[in-house]
């Protein structure tokens, strides 16, 4: 696997994301200011302000189904990977399902798969890194129209890539 470097310095530095988000308590990914995680809600006090953050919800979050999505929750403990996988959900689902229906045992077996999902999302992250354009999107349907460029599930040019996931799964196998 190629190093793409040190993940903190591979963000955009002309896009925003909350910096709210985080590890909670219990690792999981979430708003730290949430009311659901504290006795008070501060998102009045943040960027977007309460009404923006109660309306949102970005792409991945209708696009994985919700077993993906507990699978993600259940094995990455990983702020970067978790970020990766969230910013193309249809690469996301794409091995997810390839893994279920091709490799069972990977799938089943909750440490050789976030070993897999670890490994894999890092792939991505790289080639992610690669393109020009915005690989982060706040609605669905930019994603939809911005995912050609980069998404493994409609990429054409991501032959590459998918060879080098391919190889990586196999050596789990």
């Amino acid at each position: 696997m190629e190093d793409c470097g040190n993940p903190d310095e591979v963000r955009d530095p002309t896009s925003y994301i909350c910096p709210h988000q985080g590890l909670l308590y219990n690792m999981r990914p979430g708003c730290l200011i949430h009311p659901y995680y504290r006795n008070v809600s501060l998102r009045n006090e943040a960027f977007f302000g309460e009404s923006i953050c109660d309306g949102f919800t970005c792409p991945a979050h209708t696009l994985l189904a919700d077993d993906e999505k507990r699978i993600l929750v259940d094995l990455l403990d990983d702020w970067y990977r978790y970020t990766i996988a969230i910013i193309d959900p249809s690469t996301t689902s794409w091995l997810i399902t390839y893994l279920n229906e091709n490799h069972p045992s990977v799938y089943h077996s909750d440490s050789t798969m976030k070993l897999v999902l670890d490994e894999c999302l890092m792939i991505h992250a790289c080639s992610l890194g690669r393109r020009r354009g915005p690989v982060f999107f706040y609605s669905q349907p930019e994603y939809e129209e911005g995912k050609r460029r980069f998404t493994l599930a409609c990429d054409g040019e991501a032959g590459a890539e998918f060879a080098e996931i391919i190889t990586a799964v196999r050596r789990y196998t």
